[in-house]
This record gives C-alpha cells, sequence and structure tokens, in this order.
C-alpha cells in the first residue's frame, strides 16, 4: 500500500485543520453544558452561574496566552513538530476528562487551563508544521482551508453540544467529544511530517551577526547564500522575494518588513529571537489584527444569542443559527488565500477592518422583532463574517511571511527556519488568546453596564482602529516598498 500521502503538502494541511476544528470543537461544545456542570454537578447557586461561566472562558484565554510563548521555547528540544503536536493531542485529552468527570470548582478550572494549553500547542505547533510544509508562497491558500475547520468548529459544536444535552443529557455530549478525539488521534499518528531541517537546539537566544540574506546584502549575494545554503533551510533560491536592498538603505529594510532601529539596537547583542520580532512592524500589525479579530468574534459569541433571545425571543437553537450567516463566509477561505498568495495580503486586511467598522455600528439599529430587523441583523453579520474571512487570511499568511523576512534578514540569525515559524505562531497565538480573553469581557461589561447600542460602537471602533496599522505595515512599510521584480528579469 502507497503511504507517500502521509507526507503531502495537502494531507498534513488536512490534519492541521481537523485538529484546529477539534480544538475550537472542544471549546464551544460545552458552551450550553457548562452552567449546567456548575448548578447541578457542582452545587452552585444560580446567582453565581454567570460569574463562574464567565471566569471559566477567561481561564481559557490567559492560559493560551501564557503558555504560547514557553511552549515555542521548549519545542526547539524535539527533534520534529510532531511529537509536541501529539503531546498537545494528550494535555487535551486530560483536560475534557477532567471537565467530563470533575465534580468541585478547582477540578472544572484545572480541565479549562489544561485545554487553553492544548489549544496553544495545537496553533504554535500545528501553524509551524503547516507553514513548513506548504511555504510561504502557498501560505494563505492552506491557512482558507484552517479559517474553514475554525469557523465550522464555532458553528457545530454549539448546536450539537446543545442538541444532544438537551436529548441524551451530559454524559453524551462529552462521549461525542471523545469521539472527535480519537479521530484526531489517528491523524496525528498517521501524518508523516515534512521537515527541510531538524528543530534542533539553539535555544532561545542567539547573537545577531548578518547572516543569509542580511538587509545590507543586495539581492544577488541574498541569491548567492540561499543556494549555497539551500540543502539546509529547504528555501529554494527561486522564492526569494527581490527587493533593491544597498548597503546601508533604510528603504531596502523597511520594504523586509524591518526596522533599522531595531537592526541598531540587536547588533551584537544577545537577544532572544522572540523579542527581536516584536521590533518587526509587519509583525506587531498582524499580531494586533488578530487580536482584534479574535476580540470581536469571541465577543459576539458570548453576547449575540443573549441579545437575540432578548429581542426576538429566540431560544438556544436560534440563538445558535444566528451564527450561520457569520460563519458561512468562511468557506470562500481558501480562494481568498489563493489571492493573498499572489497579490499580497495588504489590501484585502485594510478594507475588511475598514468595511467591518460601519457592519458593527450599524447593528445598533437592531432593536425591533419584526421581519425588516430580522434580516437587517442576518445581512449585517453576513458582512462582519466576510470581512473576518476576508482579514484573517491575509494574517495568516503575514505571520508566516513576516518570520521569513525576520529570518532571511539580519535579525533572523543562525536558528533554522522552523524555529522562526515556532516563535512566530506562538506570537500568534498569544494575541489570539489575548482576543478571547478581552472580547467576551470587554462586550459582556459593555452590554451589561450601557446597553447593546454602546457596545456595538465600541467593537467597530476597535475594527476600524485596526485597518490603520494594517495598511500602513502590513506586506512591509507601505511608503518604503519598492517595486519588485519579475522572476523573468533574474
Amino acid at each position: 500500500m502507497n503511504w507517500h500521502f502521509r507526507s503531502s503538502p495537502a494531507f498534513i494541511t488536512f490534519v492541521i485543520s481537523y485538529a484546529v476544528f477539534t480544538d475550537q470543537f472542544l471549546y464551544s461544545s460545552i458552551i450550553p453544558v457548562i452552567p449546567f456542570a456548575l448548578h447541578d454537578r457542582l452545587g452552585l447557586p444560580d446567582k453565581e452561574k454567570q460569574y463562574w461561566t464567565a471566569v471559566m472562558f477567561a481561564v481559557f484565554g490567559i492560559a493560551c496566552t501564557v503558555a504560547s510563548v514557553p511552549w515555542a521555547l521548549l519545542s526547539y528540544r524535539f527533534s520534529s513538530h510532531k511529537t509536541p503536536f501529539q503531546i498537545g493531542l494528550a494535555v487535551l485529552v486530560g483536560a475534557t476528562l477532567l471537565l467530563w468527570l470533575g465534580r468541585d470548582l478547582a477540578t472544572q478550572l484545572t480541565g479549562r487551563t489544561l485545554q487553553g494549553l492544548g489549544s496553544s500547542i495545537v496553533w504554535v505547533t500545528g501553524m509551524a508544521a503547516l507553514a513548513d510544509a506548504v511555504g510561504s508562497a502557498h501560505i494563505g491558500e492552506a491557512t482558507g482551508w484552517v479559517a474553514i475547520a475554525l469557523n465550522a468548529g464555532s458553528l457545530i459544536a454549539p448546536l450539537v453540544g446543545g442538541s444532544i444535552f438537551e436529548r441524551s443529557g451530559y454524559h453524551a455530549v462529552y462521549a461525542l467529544i471523545m469521539a472527535v478525539l480519537v479521530l484526531d488521534v489517528v491523524f496525528r499518528f498517521i501524518m508523516k511530517e515534512r521537515l527541510g531541517a531538524a528543530i534542533n537546539n539553539p535555544l532561545d537566544v542567539t547573537t545577531v551577526t548578518p547572516r543569509i540574506g542580511s538587509i545590507h546584502s543586495k539581492p544577488a549575494e541574498i541569491k548567492e547564500q540561499f543556494s549555497e545554503e539551500g540543502k539546509r533551510d529547504k528555501f529554494p533560491a527561486s522564492q526569494v522575494q527581490e527587493y533593491d536592498l544597498e548597503a546601508g538603505s533604510d528603504q531596502g529594510a523597511a520594504a523586509a518588513g524591518v526596522d533599522n532601529k531595531a537592526v541598531e539596537w540587536t547588533k551584537g547583542r544577545t537577544v532572544p529571537v522572540i523579542l527581536q520580532m516584536l521590533f518587526v512592524p509587519r509583525m506587531i500589525a498582524a499580531s494586533w489584527g488578530i487580536l482584534a479579530l479574535a476580540g470581536v468574534l469571541s465577543g459576539f459569541q458570548t453576547i449575540l444569542p443573549l441579545v437575540v433571545h432578548k429581542i426576538f425571543g429566540w431560544n438556544a437553537e436560534g440563538g445558535g443559527l444566528i451564527f450561520l450567516p457569520l460563519t458561512v463566509p468562511a468557506l470562500l477561505g481558501p480562494f481568498v488565500g489563493r489571492l493573498t498568495d499572489r497579490f499580497g495580503g495588504r489590501w484585502f486586511s485594510f478594507l475588511s477592518f475598514l468595511f467591518m467598522a460601519p457592519s458593527l455600528i450599524l447593528l445598533r439599529l437592531v432593536e425591533d422583532n419584526s421581519i425588516g430587523h430580522k434580516i437587517m441583523i442576518c445581512t449585517l453579520l453576513t458582512c462582519i463574517g466576510s470581512c473576518s474571512t476576508l482579514a484573517l487570511e491575509p494574517l495568516f499568511a503575514e505571520i508566516t511571511k513576516a518570520a521569513d523576512e525576520v529570518h532571511a534578514s539580519s535579525l533572523g540569525c543562525s536558528q533554522p527556519r522552523q524555529n522562526s515559524y515556532l516563535e512566530a505562531y506562538a506570537l500568534f497565538s498569544t494575541a489570539w488568546g489575548a482576543g478571547d480573553v478581552v472580547g467576551p469581557f470587554l462586550a459582556g461589561f459593555i452590554l451589561n453596564a450601557a446597553g447593546w447600542r454602546t457596545t456595538t460602537w465600541v467593537l467597530g471602533l476597535l475594527a476600524g482602529v485596526s485597518a490603520i496599522p494594517a495598511v500602513l505595515f502590513c506586506d512591509g512599510y507601505i511608503w518604503s516598498l519598492p517595486p519588485r521584480r519579475s522572476s523573468s528579469s533574474v
């Protein structure tokens, strides 16, 4: 039997996407179960359910945020991404068992914390493995499939979890979760990783010295260095993006998305590479965009069922179905990702945040139980979902491409490219986890304190402000980015 498919980019993309689906399914399927578990299994009074439910969500996000960077640094000690990827699965299984069987608050909080840790492992290690498999030239299309899995988990899990809970009870929900996890186990063990180099252990600090593709190198020198060392890094010289990088050129540095001040500050110093990435404007812009997008989406996940119940009188099933227009546009993810790979992500991310802002603000007009207002909220949510898809694919790709630029510049140091991906997606996971913490608290607090209309203003403002760093820094600094040469002229 031919098992070569195990290491194919298509199968690896499928496995990573299913892992993301599993992670999101675990997170979302117990949303309707948590209040029951807190009241009937733990004996908490009704007046405390709202508080501890919010705490359970916050604990997950905090664990994901705090664990991402340490896990990326710890992953250096493994010879491939597959082993830590499987460790993350074991953590998720343990977390699920604790949440399923725990009958006290400490056990439930521990389970939710472990679930956040497992989620960070899935995102950091899984996305790094995906970037290794498909390369930065095709990462946009690949992450489009990941986005479909992410949104499918967000949409399906609450509906299925709530329906099974009502018909078959508490234990049936967790039995389904374990079945999803078992399938994930099978896929992760079948997958065979494609690595250009082992993830050796240069550990978390390196001395910054220009090596491959210094920002002071000329294009010909960069291609020559990559052709000499390409066997180790598996980065074909034909994929090197050419910029006019003259010696000492501020324009060339900005074209690569690298701040010259960051180069001067780190030159000759021993600095963790992940901290060096924090000096790269395009990495900062991408991380902020991810935090803002996660905050808006998680905030809606928290308050939208409450709002439609109050305005339209919809039950839990209706509160779940209202997410359909928000998530169905994610089916366009691979197409958007392909466009991002071809044309860059600056204008996609900028326009998505720009149009998302008024769509969010106009939701304040939905306040009557009428057909017109039901059509209005579905239309606006479709616009918001479309904008989130247009934003997410370029931001995914930007993380990978920014890591490549850092690796190829004088900030890239002497570590394997796979380590740069680990650190880049650690920042991604940190930003997403922070959004998962900020979004529900921000939206829930404002909804309770000032009402639905003010909440839509705040979320719209968050989206609108996020358009500014997207247009300025995605794909490099907008006013310093020189034209790329065509590959035929090389």
